[in-house]
């Protein structure tokens, strides 16, 4: 049942985007190489995608994997996301550099 969910998720989350975008069903299939059908099952929630596949409506709709997944995350992952995410903003530019540079001195040591 939660699979359902999450797949129904996706799948009205993509067909959004797409519309947003103006694009067909077919011109997506087209695009990325993949059966009009298979586009058609996905936003219905019927077939899951794969990574790749979500990789690709990501690509196609200038989007990040947040746009699509951040709202089936717990609430408690989102808090603690946002609570970050609004302190950095509160930093001026100068010192969120200086915290990107220590995170990616940290991540590559």
């Amino acid at each position: 049942m939660r699979n359902m969910k999450i797949n129904k998720h996706i799948g009205e989350t993509l067909k959004n985007h797409r519309i947003k975008n103006g694009y067909t069903q077919e011109q997506v299939a087209e695009l990325m190489d993949l059966a009009p059908k298979y586009i058609s099952q996905i936003e219905r929630g019927i077939s899951a995608g794969t990574i790749e596949t979500l990789i690709k409506f990501c690509n196609l709709y200038n989007i990040t994997s947040d746009a699509i997944l951040y709202p089936l995350l717990d609430s408690s992952i989102k808090t603690t996301n946002q609570k970050y995410n609004n302190d950095f903003k509160k930093l001026c530019l100068r010192d969120q550099k200086a915290v990107e540079t220590l995170v990616q001195y940290y991540l590559n040591n």
